[in-house]
Formats: structure tokens, sequence, C-alpha cells
């Protein structure tokens, strides 16, 4: 009796950890779809602006801060950057956001090339006291850009 007892506690607790974890994956999977679509909205402003002025004005002020929230992007990519799922999760909330402006075709290839742009830590750490770095972000956003449409 007393095994049967210890079995079923152990299944138990072993259901438990595994809907747990479960739940895990799917909360990794959501946060990294509503990151990524929020980028892509991000992304989406930044690429008007960037056909509007023919370039990535930093003399702009509303440039400057969203170049800084795309920091925020960065950092929360980056920390998920060997997570293939969070990967893909959050490039499919680029598409969304995007409106897709950023397609699924191109989508993976703005992730990796995101993820590419470390400058983007500096910028988010310092807040904008580095103009080379801003300026190397601006550099990696229209090679971004000037992939879409």
């Amino acid at each position: 009796m007393k095994k049967i007892s210890i079995l079923f506690l152990f299944a138990a607790v072993l259901s438990m950890v595994s809907c747990n974890t479960m739940s895990d994956l799917a909360n990794s999977e959501s946060a990294a779809t509503a990151s990524g679509t929020s980028c892509g909205k991000l992304m989406s402003e930044m690429y008007s602006g960037y056909k509007t002025a023919g370039k990535v004005d930093l003399a702009n002020s509303n440039t400057l801060l969203n170049v800084i929230e795309m920091g925020g992007y960065y950092k929360t990519l980056k920390a998920h950057e060997n997570d293939a799922a969070y990967k893909k999760a959050f490039a499919a909330g680029l598409v969304t956001g995007s409106n897709k402006l950023i397609t699924t075709e191109n989508a993976m290839s703005t992730v990796e090339s995101i993820l590419k742009m470390n400058k983007l830590a500096e910028i988010t750490e310092q807040t904008t006291s580095t103009a080379s770095a801003a300026i190397n972000v601006a550099q990696g956003l229209a090679a971004i850009f000037n992939a879409f449409k």
C-alpha cells in the first residue's frame, strides 16, 4: 500500500512538473510573439520615417527614442538567441506587427540582422551617449529596410 502511495505521489508530481514546463513554453512563445509584434510595428514606423527622409534621421528625436526602444527588443531577443522556438515566434510577430511589411520569407533573416546589431546594447545602456553606436545602428537599420518591399 505504501508503494502505491509513493508511486501515486510521484506520478502527481511528474504531472505537475510536466504541465508547468508546457505552460512555460507556451508563455515563452506567446511572449516572443508579442515582443516581435511590437518590434515589427516599431520597425514599420521607423521604415516609414526612413522612406520619407531617405535616411535613418538621427537628428529627429523620435528616431532616437525609437532606436532606444529597439534596444529593448534587441536585449530580449539576444537573451533568447539560442532558442529556435523563441526566434521563430518573434519572427512571426514581426510579420504581424509590421502589417506584413516584413514578410514570412524575410522575417528570420530580419531577426538574425537585429541580433547582429550589437551596438543596440550600448545605446540602451548608455542612452544614446555614444554617437558612433547610433550611426552603426542606423546603418544596420538601413540595410534591413533595403530588404523590404
